[in-house]
């Protein structure tokens, strides 16, 4: 599973995300390209999460998730 933190340069929240998360891919989208992808998610801050991979890797860990939360 990847998982990948969507940000701009200079964001600190992305920056802070990132350096909590090593794991994780950093992507820096031209600003239009990031425009475009959160609006069209309807995101109103940054960062943008993603979680991609195989469908039974998504489920195993949106399970987990839930588990933890206690439902």
């Amino acid at each position: 599973m990847r998982t990948l933190i969507i940000g701009q340069p200079g964001c600190s929240q992305c920056k802070m995300l990132s350096m909590s998360c090593p794991d994780a891919e950093k992507l820096e989208p031209q600003p239009a390209e990031l425009m475009a992808l959160a609006q069209m998610l309807g995101v109103k801050s940054l960062p943008i999460v993603v979680c991609t991979g195989e469908l039974q890797e998504l489920m195993d860990k949106f399970k987990q998730t839930n588990e933890t939360k206690g439902n």
